[in-house]
């Protein structure tokens, strides 16, 4: 596993440090977990894929989301794995510290923080080169609170389509497992963006942040040259970057 770090400038805030967590599918969460102790993050995003489609009476999916929970204020929005996530999902993620958002936002000592859901819901998605049209129709009182706002998104190629022309200042995002192989710095292949996806590790446009997942494995494709990965954010309001 490695830690990607990237610094974003804002004038809306003065510092903070936020943990992107993706893709981890119900995999080993300990080496990150170490990783994000060490790191003391001011936030933990969860960006979707945390768990296989339930999170009730799943012990791998509890252990991340305590584990976070206990570190760093932690905010979850669920991914296209999580398209059969209930009530009782919603209940035990919130029973383990964790900020469960659903197409809505909250606001946490003046920043704003909000969750598009992933538009698979109740049936598994397809790797088509469309994904699943989200719910959007908050996202217009989102956009317009005054202050520094941090949307989770899993689905990456959302930006183009619903959120490119909103006034947010982060946009986290995982769902594309950095393209699977990296030939070039490139990714070859993301669900729902197809060959040679445009979004899949990195930052896009100075405010869409792609994290390539904490899992090693998509299906039966290994990944290669593409190390699982915890990222951290820096958002400072100078050009210091120490």
């Amino acid at each position: 596993m490695q830690v990607s770090r990237y610094f974003i400038n804002s004038a809306k805030i003065s510092a903070l440090k936020i943990a992107l967590v993706s893709d981890v599918h119900d995999r080993d969460f300990g080496a990150a977990q170490s990783s994000l102790s060490e790191e003391e993050p001011d936030i933990i995003a969860l960006a979707g894929d945390i768990t296989n489609k339930r999170m009730s009476g799943n012990s791998a999916a509890e252990k991340v989301f305590r584990s976070c929970a206990e570190i760093a204020p932690s905010f979850f929005c669920p991914g296209n794995h999580e398209y059969a996530f209930a009530a009782s999902d919603r209940k035990a993620c919130e029973e383990a510290g964790v900020c469960f958002l659903d197409d809505e936002f909250v606001s946490r000592e003046g920043v704003f923080i909000g969750g598009l859901r992933s538009g698979c819901r109740g049936e598994k998605c397809r790797r088509s080169s469309v994904s699943p049209e989200p719910r959007t129709e908050w996202l217009t009182a989102f956009d317009r609170q005054n202050g520094f706002k941090i949307l989770l998104s899993h689905h990456p190629e959302y930006y183009t389509r619903y959120i490119r022309h909103l006034d947010i200042d982060l946009i986290l995002s995982g769902h594309a497992h950095g393209g699977q192989i990296r030939l070039f710095n490139r990714g070859l292949f993301s669900p729902n963006q197809g060959f040679f996806p445009e979004y899949t590790k990195g930052v896009y446009d100075g405010r869409l942040v792609v994290g390539t997942g904490l899992s090693n494995t998509a299906g039966i494709i290994p990944r290669f040259n593409n190390p699982a990965e915890l990222v951290m954010i820096k958002i400072t309001g100078s050009r210091d970057r120490k």
